[in-house]
């Protein structure tokens, strides 16, 4: 509302710019929370349950655990991190999911001050705003990287490469704690074996 009321023809000519500042803002915001510790944790995400997944075999390799060079993971991190919120909130049609994802031991309670936040958000699975919302939030983070060697803006090939060879790197055997893709031919998710077979019996009854 600021950022608006400072230059309302911007705003009215350009809504887009103004949205692209405010998620800057919020954005470096989000990275400095990991800059207190100097540490963050990778986990994968079971897209069908809406939890974050650990080893089962005390391998111990997810959560992975970053030291360096945080802020630049954050920002190559978070379109993926959207699409999977995105998803989650949007399969379930609340912000209940999203508790569950971050702060398991409240769920299915919403702290008051979550759920005037999320008055706001729209819980649906549209396609088309959900790639919208994660193209312009690509294009935010590009911005705040200082990794010369990133892709552009209009490239979104980086930062799959990078999130491939990462994998490949911690995770040499595949064994993305358990989890495996499952599609019906139109889309795909990654679950473990119960959710797979969960899954796979409902289509059968449909």
């Amino acid at each position: 509302v600021a950022l608006a009321s400072n230059d309302v023809d911007g705003f009215l000519s350009d809504p887009i710019y103004t949205a692209r500042c405010l998620l800057q803002e919020y954005t470096e915001g989000v990275a400095a929370t990991f800059k207190v510790l100097d540490v963050a944790f990778f986990y994968l995400i079971d897209e069908y349950s809406g939890l974050p997944v650990l080893e089962s075999d005390d391998s111990e390799t997810y959560p992975y655990v970053f030291r360096n060079d945080i802020s630049d993971i954050v920002y190559k991190s978070l379109p993926f991190m959207h699409a999977c919120v995105s998803h989650v909130i949007g399969a379930t049609g609340s912000v209940q999911a999203f508790v569950k994802l971050v702060f398991e031991v409240a769920y299915p309670l919403v702290p008051p001050s979550w759920a005037a936040v999320a008055q706001g958000l729209e819980y649906s699975l549209d396609k088309t705003r959900i790639v919208s919302e994660i193209r312009i939030l690509h294009g935010v983070t590009q911005e705040l990287l200082d990794d010369e060697n990133s892709a552009s803006a209009d490239d979104h090939v980086g930062e799959l490469e990078f999130l491939h060879e990462f994998l490949q790197h911690i995770d040499m055997d595949g064994s993305f704690c358990g989890l495996r893709p499952f599609t019906v031919g139109k889309s795909m998710l990654w679950t473990s074996e119960d959710g797979s077979r969960v899954l796979q019996e409902e289509c059968n009854r449909s």
